[in-house]
């Protein structure tokens, strides 16, 4: 059994990250163990093998618990905006007199507001106030404490396919594993990374992972938006691979080289070194493959926009984390440039771990810690 610590498991769409941490100084964590293994991902809201994820799970389950010496019996684990759909609904409820609430009344007020909420196939696995207004149309994030007569509220609720969550448990099923609590990585993400006037002045976040993305229109505590989409960094590394007739493993090392705010001559070229040769490849080439890759990550976010329907303030930029293109240099302008609004990278406020593809594991861990103190 772990002590001050929680064991979270971030699934990306190329590898599973398991980690045991807690809480440490100035709101920082102290990481006691972590694994991370591959699996064949997945891919437009499909698992490609669904045995590869619970062996990868399993894998990491037992690294960690060998490493931190640990029974561990309670977990959280991620689940990816593929697998989710988010759904928004109002409730408005009087009580008889002023009143300070308490855990009840909060559960009560979120299961009202849920009584329509059902999708076959799904399954709820949080619930968040976007915003509540009490007495006195007094805004308030969270309800628990408070004292009203009348709460006003707008709820996010997140369901995710059964189908990827018992894989999951059938991945646990066997080590004793007695709770296994979901957690959204969009609403960690958002909680963790804006502070509460952030989100309340609307934030609009991009997480372009290796072959999948999602975007999300977040506020107050909840989203108003969320959708994910099969593309992401691994795309342009396929397309090197396919162009430049290389191996994969070269195909990931061009990309990693590539630079689009540099001026292109005509003779330019990347230059790597392979084992004991240097070899040459185009720069315009591999460029205009990383620009086009982007310009559909581009065209996505469009597209999600428009279909949110949300009307965001004017001047609005978007948060771009994962490690899909925040590393490529140039790509956070092309990506701009592409949208027509400004983007900046934004990675964890963890001095040691400030890496845009922390973010998604760091979000849980953070997610994890907080509602084990409640």
């Amino acid at each position: 059994m772990l002590k001050d610590a929680v064991a979270v498991f971030d699934i990306g769409s190329s590898k599973v990250t398991g980690l045991i941490g807690e809480n440490g100084v100035n709101k920082n964590f102290i990481i006691r163990a972590i694994s991370e293994v591959s699996h064949e991902g997945f891919y437009d809201g499909a698992l490609d093998n669904p045995q590869s994820l619970v062996f990868a799970l399993r894998s990491a389950y037992k690294s960690v618990a060998e490493t931190a010496k640990a029974r561990i019996d309670e977990i959280f684990v991620g689940v990816p905006g593929d697998f989710t759909i988010t759904e928004n609904r109002q409730q408005r409820t009087y009580y008889n007199r002023r009143k300070r609430l308490r855990d009840k009344d909060v559960d009560e007020f979120l299961t009202e507001a849920g009584g329509t909420v059902a999708r076959n196939g799904y399954e709820v696995i949080d619930r968040r106030g976007v915003m509540y207004y009490l007495d006195g149309e007094r805004r308030v994030e969270s309800l628990l404490k408070e004292t009203t007569s009348s709460v006003n509220g707008y709820v996010t609720f997140f369901l995710a396919e059964k189908g990827f969550l018992d894989t999951i448990r059938s991945a646990f099923s066997s080590f004793g594993v007695k709770k296994i609590t979901f957690v959204p990585v969009a609403i960690a993400e958002s909680l963790f990374l804006f502070s509460p006037s952030e989100r309340f002045s609307y934030v609009l976040l991009l997480d372009v992972g290796y072959t999948t993305s999602t975007f999300s229109i977040c506020y107050g505590g909840g989203l108003l938006y969320h959708k994910s989409f099969p593309i992401g960094g691994g795309h342009i590394t396929a397309y090197l691979y396919e162009r430049l007739n290389v191996s994969f493993e070269l195909a990931e090392r061009i990309k990693r080289r590539l630079n689009l705010s540099v001026p292109e001559v005509a003779e330019g070229a990347y230059e790597i070194t392979w084992g004991e040769e240097i070899l040459s490849f185009p720069q315009k080439d591999c460029n205009d493959i990383a620009r086009n890759v982007i310009g559909d990550i581009a065209e996505q976010v469009d597209k999600a926009m428009a279909e949110s329907r949300v009307k965001l303030p004017h001047n609005m930029a978007v948060s771009l984390t994962g490690g899909g293109i925040s590393y490529i240099r140039g790509g956070k302008e092309r990506l701009s440039e592409c949208i027509e609004m400004p983007v900046n990278v934004i990675c964890p406020p963890i001095a040691y771990m400030a890496k845009p593809d922390d973010s998604s594991k760091l979000a849980l861990l953070n997610y994890a810690l907080n509602l084990s103190e409640q």
